[in-house]
């Protein structure tokens, strides 16, 4: 899932990780990306680097 989050923001003013508790993320079942971290591996080919 890519996840658009902080939209209100700058891009360079938003968290790098769109979730912090420990919980939800242990209860995902699917990587979860966020944007910019989806445009970095395209700006870079290196889709490795994303989740």
């Amino acid at each position: 899932m890519v996840l658009n989050h902080q939209h209100r923001l700058p891009p360079h003013e938003r968290r790098p990780k769109p979730y912090s508790r420990p919980e939800f993320l242990a209860a995902q079942d699917e990587p979860v990306i966020t944007t910019l971290e989806f445009f970095a591996a395209w700006r870079e080919e290196d889709w490795g680097a994303a989740p």
